[in-house]
């Protein structure tokens, strides 16, 4: 051992103290970034539109390990499947603030995990901390909505539990890489398997996108396998998982949450949510018209940076640039293809594009270092030089300036940060407009409070040509601008007010097939996460509990005219409407008509007959039925509360739809075990004597109700209900 190795501190010779020294820089130029640009957090509708399903979850629900009802949209399907309690950067800012998200500290969070993820990521697969720590920071910087919305696709911006999934895919694929190459291999595999659940638990529409690309990843990972040991245990890792997986539920669960949608029960029916031939959804290659250069450029230069590994690295970075290859052909060729010659509506290819970013990033600063040490003799590839280079104290301190210059080269940038602040186009919070302020005071929820109804948004009922999803946002977008809320959904939500609108790629397919043959338009394309509604029909919509709507044009008897509101330097005007007789659980038929598919049952709702006193059930129960009385609901965190009085036997219809994931817990009773029931193709009957108390309470997870929405799923098959649209 050399004399000046014994007396320098041996911190310096740590590369966990670079690290260290960057990520305190990088958090430091977040928090100052974000500061600085703040309308680009959250942005634009769907920044908003997951702001707000962000606060329902904290101030509605409790901590639980799946996937409750969402009280605030359609009647009661399975809202969301983002577990926000379950994501540590969404629950800190929740905990100081009483429940309500601050965009500031959740995009702070998220940005430091990321970069310590691709770090992760970045050293495991091989690279040396000067190429970690550049990967790094060139992927926030690229990536997080610094610079306006963000120098490459804006899903950081928009939709930030994207940006958890890349985290958490980086994670993945890191712990899967470790496995079998040291003498931890039990603890590896433990982590592995928490980790997974922990995803799937928390975000399981995001397996989707995910999925496949910690598929290719990790095969590429067993392919470079050292030995034979490494690949054994890998193997064995995968097993245990997916046998883990098997037995507590968690792939029932999963699977009844990608099943159990109308987009695939009526996929035939369904369109892409953007214009068609829109390559800019396919990949980052083609991102130059759209979204600016950043994005073509960083797709080449991290196919370059792979090609590289491919032929000239050692044989774990030939395989790993042979996955990243094969992730760009498939997004930029097949996911094209795919979008130019066919009708496909699920997910957008450029999705996985998104998730592959930390590769392409990691290969892109290889190939630069590679690139500009080329025929330089003076010049080393930084990216693959050991750190530190040499044992001398004079060298140690000469390696420490230039982290701490690197450290603080990025701050050079932020002028860029100030130039480029994004304007802000969807004002927050939204504004109390005098329709809003009369539905809040009318249907507004609390916990605790009673259901009082919910309201349908019909716009565009004047105009006889198709409109899609899109179309209607823009007008939605037009009223947010001009009177600071949409009055369709996230400025609906935002003051407790509910709606029949559904934002949510989970729609269910009862909910879809009713909804499509009453109370939309056969010419109007649909899309996966919305159902166009643009038909108002009274019986329907006092069935389903619909108390109001807003509409752009008069609307006939038997609506009541409650209000109107101007749109100032608009000729538009809206319209608040009232129905009386609205089914607020009150609703207890007496004759009950056999229905043994969905056709019988919508010739029931279609049949102008009174549906407070008659209703559709496959199995209608033997003897007679008395109206039920006292009907209340009350809406309370995590489900409802029902309390209602029968003289004998009766039926009550919850404007709320039924599932086998429910729950009917009775809190006292006096008569007979009440039974819920499957009524009018879609709706939750509950059949009783005597006085009821009882909590009502929608959910679905790996380790409870794995299989209900698998279950719904065969009821929809059996009764028949996936008739195509004109039928």
């Amino acid at each position: 051992m050399n004399a000046p190795s014994q007396h320098r501190p041996r911190i310096w010779n740590r590369a966990w103290f670079v690290l260290l020294i960057h990520f305190i820089s990088f958090a430091a130029f977040a928090f100052i970034a974000f500061r600085t640009n703040p309308h680009a957090l959250f942005s634009q509708e769907d920044g908003v539109h997951w702001r707000l399903l962000a606060n329902e979850q904290f101030l509605w629900e409790k901590f639980q390990l799946g996937v409750p009802a969402q009280i605030f949209e359609s009647i009661g399907n399975i809202r969301f499947p983002v577990n926000f309690h379950l994501m540590p950067e969404f629950v800190l800012p929740a905990m100081l603030d009483g429940g309500r998200i601050r965009a500031l500290p959740v995009f702070t969070l998220l940005a430091c995990t990321m970069f310590l993820a691709t770090y992760l990521l970045s050293r495991t697969i091989g690279f040396r901390v000067s190429a970690s720590l550049a990967a790094a920071w060139g992927l926030l910087l690229l990536a997080a909505p610094f610079f306006s919305e963000g120098l490459v696709y804006p899903m950081f911006s928009l939709g930030p539990p994207f940006a958890w999934n890349l985290t958490m895919t980086a994670l993945i694929i890191s712990l899967f890489w470790r496995i079998g190459r040291t003498k931890y291999a039990l603890i590896e595999i433990a982590a592995l398997t928490v980790v997974t659940f922990w995803v799937a638990i928390a975000n399981p529409g995001m397996l989707a996108i995910s999925g496949p690309v910690i598929a290719v990843f990790g095969i590429a990972a067993m392919v470079s396998a050292k030995d034979r040991r490494e690949f054994l245990v890998k193997l064995g890792s995968c097993l245990v998982v997916l046998a883990l997986a098997y037995f507590s539920g968690l792939i029932d669960f999963v699977l009844g949450i990608f099943l159990h949608t109308a987009s695939a029960d009526f996929r035939n029916e369904i369109i892409l949510p953007f214009p068609p031939h829109s390559l800019d959804q396919a990949s980052l290659l083609y991102h130059h018209r759209s979204f600016g250069p950043a994005g073509p450029l960083l797709f080449a230069l991290g196919v370059g940076g792979a090609i590289r590994a491919v032929m000239t690295g050692p044989w774990q970075q030939r395989v790993l640039g042979s996955a990243v290859l094969f992730s760009a052909i498939a997004y930029a060729g097949f996911g094209a293809a795919v979008i130019l010659f066919t009708s496909y509506a699920a997910v957008t290819p450029v999705y996985y594009d998104y998730v592959t970013l930390p590769f392409y990033v990691i290969f892109a600063v290889d190939f630069v270092s590679a690139s500009v040490a080329w025929g330089n003799p003076c010049l080393t590839t930084w990216a693959r030089i050991p750190w530190p280079p040499t044992t001398t104290a004079p060298g140690m301190r000469a390696r420490v300036i230039v982290c701490l210059f690197l450290a603080a080269g990025p701050w050079l940038l932020f002028p860029t940060v100030i130039a480029t602040r994004h304007t802000p186009n969807y004002l927050f919070p939204p504004s109390e407009t005098p329709i809003v302020a009369r539905l809040k005071s009318a249907i507004g929820l609390t916990p605790g409070a009673v259901y009082r109804g919910r309201v349908m948004s019909a716009f565009k009922l004047a105009d006889k040509a198709p409109q899609n999803w899109m179309q209607l946002s823009a007008f939605g977008d037009h009223l947010w601008t001009s009177t600071g809320n949409d009055h369709q959904f996230d400025g609906l939500w935002w003051y407790g007010i509910p709606t029949l609108f559904e934002y949510n790629w989970l729609v269910s397919p009862f909910f879809y097939r009713v909804t499509r043959d009453i109370l939309a338009r056969p010419d109007d394309p649909r899309m996966r996460n919305v159902v166009t509604l643009r038909k108002v029909d009274p019986t329907l919509l006092r069935l389903f509990g619909v108390r109001y709507v807003i509409a752009d044009t008069p609307l006939p008897a038997p609506a009541h005219l409650v209000l109107t509101q101007s749109v100032e330097g608009d000729p538009v005007t809206l319209y608040l409407y009232e129905f009386d007789n609205v089914n607020l659980g009150n609703y207890s038929p007496t004759k009950l008509v056999p229905a043994s598919d969905a056709d019988a049952a919508l010739k029931l709702i279609r049949s102008g007959s009174d549906l407070s006193r008659v209703a559709a059930l496959e199995d209608p129960p033997a003897g007679p039925l008395v109206p039920a009385s006292s009907v209340r609901i009350f809406v309370e965190k995590d489900g409802l509360r029902l309390d209602a009085t029968s003289a004998q036997t009766s039926l009550i219809l919850l404007p709320f739809e039924y599932s086998h994931c429910l729950t009917l817990e009775p809190i006292s009773q006096d008569g007979t075990p009440p039974r819920l029931v499957r009524a009018d193709l879609l709706l939750t009957g509950v059949l009783f004597s005597g006085h009821l108390e009882a909590r009502l309470q929608y959910f679905t997870g790996p380790f409870r109700n794995a299989r209900c929405r698998l279950d719904d799923n065969a009821d929809f098959h059996r009764l028949h209900a996936s008739a195509p649209v004109g039928r």
